[in-house]
């Protein structure tokens, strides 16, 4: 894919700006570091991928159920 620019738009090209706003992001109060770092790695993964997963939910099933079992707790 390619910006108006003429640029390339990749993974590699817009890994530094979900580095930097994943960064912002975790320091906003009340959000998790650590699932900002998870969704910023799932996000960069699935661009790299000449398939893409259809289904969000299903891939980050494991971290959804652990929050609900914490969240119950």
């Amino acid at each position: 894919m390619e910006q108006e620019s003429g640029k390339k738009l990749d993974a590699k090209s817009v890994t530094p700006i979900f580095e930097e706003e994943a960064q912002k992001v975790a320091k906003l109060p009340g959000i998790s570091a650590h699932q900002v770092n998870i969704a910023k790695d799932y996000m960069l993964k699935q661009l790299s991928q000449q398939w893409p997963s259809d289904f969000l939910t299903t891939d980050l099933q494991q971290y959804l159920e652990a929050d609900d079992t914490k969240s119950k707790l």
